[in-house]
């Protein structure tokens, strides 16, 4: 059988899968461990096959390649961990669609390994991907929108361009930019082991090396075009219960959006209709249309942060979902 994350070999799952008895004590039950140990591996293995490890514009027909060099910009709508296109496709791809009448590429790609797997194998093809539009339409300028995993990876790619003059505005929905205290959890558990690679059990923990380390560059000064950043968290996101790890402090301006009512999957939902507002004015704007969005006004409320990281100025609106 072929494990679908390349990084991820045999050996590897056996190990962990060995530190998992060992922190659950099955080892003592060989049979159950045995039956356990097979059902574990196929969910490990299956569900990843339908969208093929390779370039996301080559295989996804939700991605256009760039040819039409009659937009006015870019779109790029980056799912989460362990996830795909679909809410992408069929809810933000088709409302700019309708709103703009094609003035603009919508990109909806997959993930590479789902996401399962490092940041930069995850990102970089998103990045090619990206590079290819600035030199074929410079000027124009790109939007960015990524959930929870596809937050960081969003991240990743604008922090990546800061020597190209484009202005770009990126979205992280549920990012999980500081970490998760649920990952932080299961890996003590060792449950983690089982379906997450050792990359994302390293670089997914609360408060790890590596969301210090991309918080940092996003905190970097953008000394060529402009940057534009928006973040949206729930209280009830019990994926990512420490939900203040979606507002990162990067001293860029940023806008922070908590919202109440809704959980870590229909948050994508619930701010659709709002932050497809958003992003067509910043489109148009920068096209010199002048369009500003007309979306309605929210109170403002403060939540306690705990750590340097998180958003000090904290929220600029609470949402309210129905």
């Amino acid at each position: 059988m072929n494990i679908i994350n390349k990084s991820y070999t045999h050996n590897e799952f056996d190990t962990n899968f060995n530190n998992f008895l060992k922190l659950t004590l099955l080892y003592r039950y060989p049979s159950i461990a045995s039956i356990f140990k097979e059902f574990s591996l196929s969910l490990v293995q299956s569900k990843p096959h339908s969208f093929p490890d390779c370039n996301p514009i080559a295989t996804d027909p939700g991605v256009n390649n760039a040819k039409n060099t009659e937009n006015k910009g870019l779109i790029v709508f980056i799912h989460g961990l362990n996830s795909s296109p679909d809410t992408g496709r069929t809810l933000y791809k088709k409302e700019i669609e309708n709103q703009t009448n094609g003035e603009f590429e919508v990109w909806v790609p997959v993930v590479p390994k789902r996401g399962n797997c490092s940041l930069e194998e995850a990102a970089e093809p998103i990045l090619e991907m990206v590079k290819k539009y600035i030199e074929t339409n410079p000027g124009k300028p790109i939007q960015l929108i990524g959930h929870s995993n596809g937050g960081r990876i969003a991240a990743y790619v604008e922090t990546h361009l800061r020597d190209k003059k484009v202005d770009m505005r990126v979205t992280g929905i549920a990012g999980v930019f500081f970490g998760s205290d649920l990952i932080t959890s299961y890996k003590k558990t060792g449950t983690a082991y089982l379906f997450l690679c050792p990359s994302i059990l390293r670089d997914l923990p609360t408060g790890s090396k590596k969301s210090k380390e991309l918080i940092n560059e996003m905190r970097k000064e953008v000394t060529i075009g402009s940057r534009e950043y928006t973040f949206y968290t729930t209280i009830d996101d019990i994926a990512i219960p420490n939900f203040t790890s979606c507002l990162p402090n990067i001293k860029q301006n940023e806008k922070c959006h908590v919202l109440i009512g809704c959980g870590h999957s229909d948050i994508q939902k619930v701010v659709c209709e709002r932050e497809v507002k958003k992003v067509i004015a910043f489109l148009k704007e920068h096209e010199n249309m002048n369009l500003t969005s007309t979306s309605k006004e929210h109170k403002t409320i403060k939540i306690p942060m705990v750590h340097s990281f998180y958003n000090e100025a904290l929220v600029n609106e609470a949402i309210i979902s129905a």
